[in-house]
Parts: structure tokens; C-alpha cells; sequence
């Protein structure tokens, strides 16, 4: 996962996104590596892979982040 651009108008439902403090947690660490997997940033941050997972849909439903394409084998 990645953040977009910084620069972005949020509305309301997207700042109520950010009122979980994991996904607050995880847009920090995201900030630090700018990509990461699920299953590093879930180790890094002590939470399951399926909590970080459900916090980071909630983050790309409103833009605040976006998946990245799986690095090319080889």
C-alpha cells in the first residue's frame, strides 16, 4: 500500500476514517516507507494481519491510500 498525493480535499467521511487511531498508526508508518505489505506493516505496527487488512480497506475507501502493484519477479 501507498498514500496518493498529499494533496487532497477530505470531507467528512474520510476524516471520520482517520478517527481510529490504528489507521492513524498506519498512515505514519506509510509516511516513513512510503510502501510496505500488509503482512510487514501488520508486524511493525503488533496488530493481525486481518485488523490491518479491514483498517487499510477502510483507508482506500476514501482515497487516503491506494494498493500498489506486487513487485516484478525476477
Amino acid at each position: 500500500m501507498s498514500q496518493p498525493p498529499r494533496r487532497k480535499e477530505m470531507d467528512a467521511a474520510a476524516l471520520k476514517a482517520l478517527a481510529h487511531p490504528l489507521r492513524v498508526q498506519i498512515l505514519r508508518v506509510l509516511q516513513l516507507r512510503d510502501q510496505v505489505s500488509v503482512t510487514g506493516l501488520a508486524e511493525e505496527l503488533g496488530e493481525s494481519t486481518g485488523a490491518t487488512s479491514y483498517h487499510l480497506r477502510q483507508l482506500a475507501r476514501h482515497g487516503l491510500v491506494e494498493q500498489c502493484p506486487p513487485p516484478a519477479a525476477g
